[in-house]
Parts: C-alpha cells; structure tokens; sequence
C-alpha cells in the first residue's frame, strides 16, 4: 500500500541536523501483517500500526510527512518539541499527547533537547468516524487524560510481527484510546456516566506524583476499601497498565530527568525515587531503557 510505504520512509530517514547517524536512541517499528499466519483475521479490518517506535533525541530533530489516509500519535514524555499542519503550530512538551489526522501532511522538530516521545501511525476503517468525533488535531496532557498516557505507552510494546492476539490486543489499545479520546469531548456530566472511576484517577494521580515515595497494594486495599485484586485489575483495564508497572515506569522517566539535568550520583537518585536498594532500582532502570543509569547519562553527556 502507498501508505505503508509513505510512513516507512518517513520513519527510517529521522535524521538529526547535526549528524548522519540518527536522532539519539530512536528504535523504529515497521509492523508486518502475515495474512497466512493472520487468517481468519483481515488486519484491514482492525485498527492496527503502520509503524511507529520509541524516541530519546538528544541532537537537533526534523521530520515531515506528505499526505497520507493515516493518524498520528504523538506522546512527549520529557522535553519539548513542535508540529507544524498547515497553518497550525502545536507546542509538543512534557506529558502532550497529539492524535492528529495526516491527510494534510505536517513537519516535526525537536524545540528542547533531550527529547524523549513515542511516535505512531495508525491506521483502520473506523479511523474516520473517530476523527469526526475528536476533531483534528486533538491535544491533551497526560494528567488529563491518563489512560491515552498508558495506552500510548502500551504501543510501544506491540511486537513488530503480529499474529492473531496481537492484532487484537493492537485493535484493542487503538480503540480504547480513541474511545477515551470522545469521552474527554463529551459535557462533563456525560463524560462522569461513561468514564473512569474517580477514585481509579485519584489512584493515577498518587501514582504519578513522584514524591509519594512508596507504594503497598494493603495500604491502597485499606484506603479505598476495595481488594487489592479489584483494584489491579481494574486500574489495568482503565490504564493499559498495572499499578506497580506504572508506579516503576513513572520513577524510570523521572530518574532520566535526573540523570540528564542534574549532578546527583545514582544512589541518591535511588533513594530520593522511594528504592532503598539500589541495585533493584539500576536492575529496573536498565529493564526499561536498555542502559545502566550510568551508562544512560554518559551515552547522553556524549552527544
């Protein structure tokens, strides 16, 4: 499909201004739909990925796209970046999620370094009907509207070649989060009936503050008198994410921030996150990143 080919170009030629070997740590993701490994299934009857990847820009960063039948997802984690559609300029900083519709084409560029964002493309029959409910483009936070947050953050871990559960997990994702995404539009005592549990936001909110320190599925069983298995389960099928995974991911971007804007030493940056060992803290780092803590900021310092 052109389209297909349009985003794949796109995506494998990120390049920074300043150098020809690639923006930071980008990890690129063209998604392969085998219709022999897939069938029954029609992937083009699913919502589903063209590409996408996860990004930490640490050199100047210029992206554009032509027309193409596809929506953007962008989710800035740290830094800051800008989108330009048309005649439209969309400031990209820390915790911005932008659905944005692509038949109009657009470029992007890195604003404050290090940047550090998950960058998609989907695709889907539904897609229109959607987009006529969100408008385009749609721009929220990520303390507005946690679960697009999750969910796009759950993208990321959509495997590259997918077979018939991950296409539906895939569908899935793209469809709560688009739902979530017409929820946030609807008067607030439509979007109250219809959208998440208010203690499950208030859960989000002590999970996303990074100065509560600590974090017991009893304490929370005793706080909102639910069972700690009620509440795992239904955070995770508000948020795309399990509270104690969201809990670590949040001390893991908060520690890079550390890491890249301070002088702290790794022990201290482990202690002020609320881990008193540090080496499980360096183990969850590197699960996360693919790099020590130390190695992280040096590889950064570098650039």
């Amino acid at each position: 499909m052109e389209t297909y080919e349009e985003i794949r170009n796109a995506i494998q030629t990120l390049k920074t201004a300043d150098s020809g070997t690639g923006a930071g740590s980008f990890q690129p993701v063209c998604y392969q739909y085998d219709r022999q490994l897939l069938a029954p299934a029609r992937p083009e009857l699913y919502l589903r990925l063209i590409a996408g990847g996860r990004a930490d820009i640490s050199a100047p960063l210029a992206l554009s796209l032509r027309p193409a039948d596809c929506l953007l997802i962008l989710y800035s984690l740290h830094g800051r970046g800008q989108l330009t559609a048309g005649r439209s300029v969309i400031p990209l900083g820390a915790g911005s999620i932008l659905l944005l519709s692509c038949d109009a084409g657009w470029q992007l560029c890195s604003a404050l370094l290090p940047w550090s964002f998950r960058l998609f493309f989907a695709e889907g029959p539904q897609l229109r009907n959607f987009l006529a409910l969100i408008g385009s483009p749609y721009l929220t936070e990520n303390q507005k509207s946690p679960s697009l947050a999750s969910a796009a953050e759950e993208l990321a871990s959509c495997p590259g070649h997918m077979d018939r559960a991950s296409l539906i997990g895939m569908h899935r994702l793209l469809t709560d989060m688009l739902s979530d995404a017409c929820l946030s539009v609807l008067p607030e005592d439509q979007r109250a009936r219809a959208g998440i549990p208010a203690y499950l936001h208030d859960l989000h909110a002590y999970i996303h503050d990074c100065e509560n320190r600590t974090f017991s599925l009893a304490a929370l069983e005793a706080l909102y008198g639910i069972s700690r298995y009620r509440l795992c389960r239904e955070y995770s099928a508000a948020f795309h994410i399990s509270p104690l995974r969201d809990f670590n991911r949040i001390r893991m971007d908060e520690a890079k921030k550390l890491l890249l804007n301070t002088h702290l030493q790794v022990q201290e940056i482990s202690s002020r996150l609320g881990y008193d060992n540090i080496n499980h803290f360096i183990h969850l780092f590197k699960a996360q990143t693919g790099f020590t803590p130390g190695a992280f900021r040096a590889y950064h310092a570098g650039r």
